[in-house]
């Protein structure tokens, strides 16, 4: 049988992988930007932005859900 629910750990494990994932695509990402400017840093802005949040995710140890948004939202 499958997973049947998720937890705050399996959320930041998530989370902390898919931020790990972007900055490494940083790059490709910002050669994609286009729109409205092709300013070439969108993937540079957003690799910041949840790198930041990700610090914050990784500092909590068993964190509850609520414990985990808020990490997410302020970082």
């Amino acid at each position: 049988m499958g997973i049947s629910t998720i937890d705050a750990g399996m959320v930041k494990n998530a989370f902390l992988a898919g931020a790990k994932g972007l900055e490494a695509k940083k790059e490709w990402i910002n050669e994609l930007n286009v729109f409205p400017v092709p300013d070439g840093d969108t993937g540079t802005n957003m690799t910041l932005t949840i790198m930041a949040a990700a610090r914050e995710v990784a500092e909590l140890s068993d964190p509850s859900m609520e414990q985990l948004a808020k990490a997410i939202s302020s970082g």
